[in-house]
């Protein structure tokens, strides 16, 4: 064959094939953005406050240990605060649990397992907690006492507490 003839095969021979079969080597990119917003969280639970039976002629106080848990978004600072009770003529210094025939029995929420420090919101000399949440629970024990030699009728005494935690 002839040397010309070969050379125009040669060049016509792509323009022949498939257009699918021709590689691309270009491509094309681009980004977008990923967002979010963490927010403070926190949620609180409790436990109740069981004293279990009292002595009412005893010399001997009755303690109680319950547990409230926090928890709060990594970062988020919190306190947590106890109210009175619903007791009648109770302040969180003096909380009562209300009996047979509205009589009431004496009691206090302490923050501190040697009882020292009474647990409230703060005022009237009460402390509360206060904390930075990890995203983890927190236990944080509440200790109850019941001070001896409160003559009341016998019955079943029963107080609500209201739990607050505050971020």
């Amino acid at each position: 064959m002839n040397k010309i003839l070969k050379y125009a095969i040669c060049l016509a021979l792509p323009l022949a094939l498939p257009v699918g079969s021709i590689a691309m080597a270009s491509t094309a990119t681009t980004t977008f953005p990923v967002t979010a917003m963490v927010i403070d969280s926190c949620e609180v639970a409790a436990t109740p406050l069981a004293f279990g039976s009292y002595n009412s002629i005893s010399a001997t106080s009755t303690d109680a240990v319950g547990t409230i848990t926090a928890t709060c978004t990594t970062g988020t600072s919190f306190t947590v605060t106890l109210n009175q009770g619903t007791g009648s003529g109770a302040l969180v210094v003096a909380r009562k649990m209300t009996g047979p025939a509205g009589a009431t029995l004496d009691y206090a929420i302490y923050a501190d397992a040697l009882r020292s420090s009474v647990w409230g919101d703060g005022s009237a000399g009460t402390t509360y907690h206060l904390a930075t949440g990890d995203g983890m629970p927190k236990a944080i024990g509440m200790y109850g006492l019941i001070p001896a030699s409160q003559r009341v009728a016998t019955g079943s005494y029963a107080d609500t507490i209201t739990v607050t935690l505050s971020y």
